[in-house]
């Protein structure tokens, strides 16, 4: 078994798809490859067994498609979050082990001051093994990752072709977020 053609979708051909279908179709195909035991024995634990127990998101490639697309995994150490930010790619994300909380932005300003962007909290979720979260590029996936449990967690995220700009992180102390939940 190769994960770039893990069951009957190959990552090659989802990332010439539009980004709606390409989420869509990404979505089913993680939620399995995350739900099968041999893949995370093999190919995806050994990869974080050396590591140090500190505090940081550690990421390793499981798939590279050269710019198309990108599989990666992440461990997340307890506490461990990412910046608020964005994606200049569409991404799909899967908990394959613990518990994540994500949480979703909406930019409300319209980018013209990308030093003091002011952004509205959506919804969060602590998603499980098995959940799956689609983002779509730039303002249409803006989010945060954090491990706010007490063990360490595991997630699995597919990338697709890059926009041609790069996401960026947004500094949540000059991020006007207001709290709607």
């Amino acid at each position: 078994m190769t994960v770039a053609t893990f069951g009957s979708v190959s990552l090659e051909r989802l990332a010439r798809l539009d980004a709606g279908e390409a989420t869509l179709e990404a979505a089913a195909w993680l939620k399995q490859l995350v739900a099968d035991d041999y893949f995370l024995e093999s190919q995806v634990l050994p990869l974080f067994d050396q590591l140090d127990a500190g505090h940081e998101t550690s990421m390793a490639v499981l798939a590279d498609g050269g710019g198309a697309y990108s599989l990666l995994a992440f461990h997340w150490p307890v506490g461990s979050a990412t910046p608020i930010h964005d994606h200049g790619s569409w991404a799909v994300l899967s908990v394959a082990i613990g518990c994540l909380r994500e949480e979703r932005f909406q930019r409300l300003d319209v980018g013209s001051q990308s030093d003091h962007p002011h952004l509205r909290r959506l919804s969060f979720h602590d998603r499980e093994p098995g959940q799956v979260s689609t983002l779509m590029p730039h303002d249409g996936g803006i989010h945060r990752i954090q491990n706010l449990s007490s063990e360490w967690a595991i997630s699995i995220h597919l990338y697709g072709p890059s926009s041609g700009l790069d996401g960026q992180d947004f500094d949540p102390a000059i991020a006007h977020s207001d709290d709607h939940r």
